[in-house]
């Protein structure tokens, strides 16, 4: 069941109202999870994404069809098996963690390396018998990774290159996983199927090459069965090819894999698997900053609704100013003149963390969803309490209340918001500023259309 969190967004953001009411989903594990405009903004929310062999991702303005089961493939092996991993064979369950499996790849006939993966054998025994089978007969030799999504996965393994291809040795079932161990991150290997059929997985698998909510909620949704050792370099320049298509996943470029091997012994380890930060270029601008501001508005700015002319907004935005500079409080400034909304129980009016351009920070994006999942689950523990009769209604409803106001001061204490998601003139005075100075953003039709900010840094 998910639950609403009511966020308020401020004069200075780009595309809101002045005051805008901002319905935050807690998700819980059926979908990626919605923090806030800033978030979104910011970059930290991948799309709301299903993985499946017919429509293996599913844009939010795409909704699931109703794919059939694929049929067995006629792909013969490409080369005689070195082992036996059919379901007669002579490799027991528990031997399955003796073997890996290298991805040789190539971007238009050029290679660019190999891609090592470590399986879980000992904990996804059907989904790694199965990849070690395929890859031993040659199976994926020649095959393309024919959706790539930057932020998300790539995805590979079928043999019609369409997303409608399959195993010429039929489905398995699935071995869904909430253990932290096979937590699906960036660098882990899983297996995609039909959406509404758990036990479609076939041939089709994706490598994450993001960590993002998006990427998280697949947990207990999808077979995760193993992740690289090596070859993060390899598995950027897949993520990095142009695409193109209705949901832009479509590679320009022939990615494939040339040859998957699978090699006895011990997994090659010792390289740092996440994915490599993308510096910004912000000409010596800071990459994070934490402001307070006061809006001073005027009456001819539609629906802020200020009362005093523009010559006054103007000059009373100076003389604040000019008070901050001499060490006035800026929150009494704020609490008395602002025409942003300000909540008698906030201790900090008008303050706001920003991400520069470009900038993430992962982390919070993670803390931030993982307490959207852990109120999801303690709002679902309350349901199942009171359709027990252990609770009653009344009882759920004050419970799960008291967490939901618990958790969005949690996510406030931890919310960026995007330089991009605010008004031009707001992050260039906002970003030029060092600690403990203070500069205005005057009105402007273009670049601070709601009025004049005094902003002071404090962060």
């Amino acid at each position: 069941m998910a639950l609403v969190l009511s966020l308020a967004l401020v004069a200075c953001s780009s595309e809101s109202a002045p005051a805008s009411s901002v319905s935050t989903s807690v998700a819980g594990t059926s979908n990626a999870s919605e923090l806030d405009e800033g978030a979104r903004e910011a970059g930290t929310m991948a799309a709301k994404a299903s993985i499946g062999t017919q429509a293996p991702v599913t844009s939010p303005s795409e909704p699931d069809g109703a794919p059939q089961d694929p049929e067995p493939q006629e792909k013969k092996p490409q080369r005689t098996p070195k082992f036996n991993f059919g379901p007669d064979g002579s490799i027991p369950d528990a031997d399955l963690t003796k073997y890996h499996v290298v991805l040789r790849t190539s971007i238009d006939a050029v290679d660019v390396g190999a891609i090592t993966v470590g399986l879980w054998g000992d904990k996804a025994p059907i989904t790694v018998r199965n990849f070690l089978r395929l890859s031993d007969e040659g199976f994926y030799d020649g095959l393309s990774f024919h959706r790539i999504m930057r932020d998300f996965m790539v995805q590979g393994g079928d043999p019609t290159g369409s997303g409608m291809g399959s195993s010429p040795h039929g489905t398995i079932k699935a071995e869904f996983s909430d253990d932290p161990s096979r937590a699906h991150r960036y660098g882990v290997l899983s297996m995609a199927r039909s959406s509404g059929r758990p036990d479609s997985a076939s041939s089709q698998f994706f490598i994450c090459c993001d960590e993002s909510p998006g990427v998280w909620n697949l947990d207990g949704q999808y077979s995760s069965f193993g992740r690289i050792t090596s070859g993060v370099k390899t598995l950027e320049a897949l993520a990095d090819v142009p695409t193109g298509g209705r949901e832009r996943s479509s590679p320009s470029k022939s990615v494939l894999i040339t040859r998957a091997e699978v090699v006895e012994g011990p997994t090659p380890t010792g390289e740092t698997i996440e994915r490599p930060e993308v510096v910004p270029e912000l000409n010596g601008e800071p990459a994070k900053v934490v402001i307070q501001h006061c809006l001073l508005s005027f009456d001819q700015v539609p629906r802020i609704k200020a009362k005093r002319t523009k010559e006054e907004a103007e000059k009373l935005a100076g003389e604040i100013a000019e008070k901050v500079r001499a060490g006035e409080d800026l929150v009494a400034l704020v609490r008395e003149h602002s025409d942003d909304p300000v909540q008698p129980d906030d201790e900090s009016p008008g303050v706001y963390r920003l991400l520069n351009n470009g900038v993430r920070d992962r982390v919070a994006e993670r803390q931030m969803y993982e307490l959207t999942r852990d109120f999801q689950k303690f709002d679902d523990g309350l349901r199942e309490k009171q359709k027990a009769g252990e609770l009653t209604a009344e009882q759920v409803t004050a419970q799960s209340e008291a967490e939901r106001q618990a958790t969005i001061e949690k996510l406030d204490e931890l919310r960026w918001a995007a330089r991009s998601g605010m008004v031009p003139g707001f992050g260039n005075v906002a970003f030029s500023l060092k600690v403990g100075e203070v500069g205005i953003s005057a009105f402007d039709a273009d670049d601070s259309p709601f009025g004049w900010h005094v902003i002071k840094r404090l962060e």
